[in-house]
Order: C-alpha cells, then structure tokens, then sequence
C-alpha cells in the first residue's frame, strides 16, 4: 500500500514515532520518518524479509520489519521470497545494486516492469542459486570489515595514547 505524503497528518493515528516510511530519500535509506498510521497502510505485517528497490534514485535497502511506503506511482519494487534473509538479502541487493548501476540512471528508470526482464547474476550452484554460499560469502566480508574496523581503532588508540604522553611529558 503506498501512501501519499501530503496525507500523513489525516492519516495518523496517533504522535507514536512507530514505523520508518519509505521514500524517494536519497539519504537514511530512504526513510523519510516514522509514524504511527492507519493499520491498513502498514505493509509487511508479519516482519517478512524484503528488499524494496527505488526507480527514481536506485535505493535498495533490506528489512525485515512492518514499514509505510510512499506513493511513488508504481515507483518501488518490492522483492520477498523464502529463501530470503538478511544474509543473502546483502548479497542480492549488491548484484541488483551492479545490474542496476550499469544499465540504468534517473533519466533510463529501473521501473518494476524493466526490473522485472532484468537479469540479475547470482552464484549458482547445478544450475540454482547457491543461497548457501551467499551467506557464507558475506559473513567472510563482515568479519573482514570487523577485523579492519578493530584494527583501525587499535592504531587510533595508539596514536591518541602517544599524543596524550607527548602533552603529559611536555
């Protein structure tokens, strides 16, 4: 359900800042605000794995939780499957993000019916996706983000302890 921005305060149920509503924002993935609207306009109520994809800016995030969706005329997609979680929801959406960024721009829209012939290349394995390995593949690249994360810190706890001996000494 889509929903038109100008409506929010007829729409509100209360001043609750309950749920993100989606939009064109190219910034806070596109999470415009939170609110508390009619129930009926909530979508993803049973907090299902989803991936909505923007045509107007390219945004493409993953969530899992109940959220409002701005009318964009047909202009976002929404992708949920069994077989998605958070760990291949990251893996898809950076090949949707690839398929994306090479074909399209703002003037040359991923619309849902572009998007729907587009083809998306995924690891595979007999000829299936190999959701399996998806997984595996981004757990690596978050542990190497952490590993670097904590070694960055490590050095910046180094430096800031020889300035902080430097002034004492000084």
């Amino acid at each position: 359900m889509e929903i038109n921005p100008l409506k929010l305060n007829e729409l509100s149920i209360s001043d609750k800042k309950k749920y993100p509503f989606y939009g064109q924002a190219t910034i806070n993935k596109g999470i415009i605000g939170y609110f508390d609207l009619e129930k009926n306009l909530l979508n993803n109520k049973k907090n299902k794995p989803t991936i909505l994809i923007h045509s107007n800016n390219q945004n493409i995030v993953y969530l899992d939780t109940p959220f409002y969706l701005k009318d964009g005329h047909g202009a976002t997609s929404v992708l949920q499957a069994e077989w998605l979680n958070k760990l291949t929801g990251f893996y898809v959406i950076s090949a949707i993000d690839k398929a994306i960024r090479e074909r399209f721009s703002y003037n040359a829209k991923a619309t849902k019916i572009v998007l729907k012939n587009t083809i998306i290349k995924l690891s595979t394995k007999n000829n299936k996706p190999d959701y399996d390995f998806m997984a595996r593949y981004i757990k690596i690249i978050q542990k190497q983000v952490i590993k670097k994360l904590a070694e960055w810190t490590q050095k910046e706890v180094v430096a800031t302890k020889e300035i902080l001996d430097k002034d004492i000494l000084s």
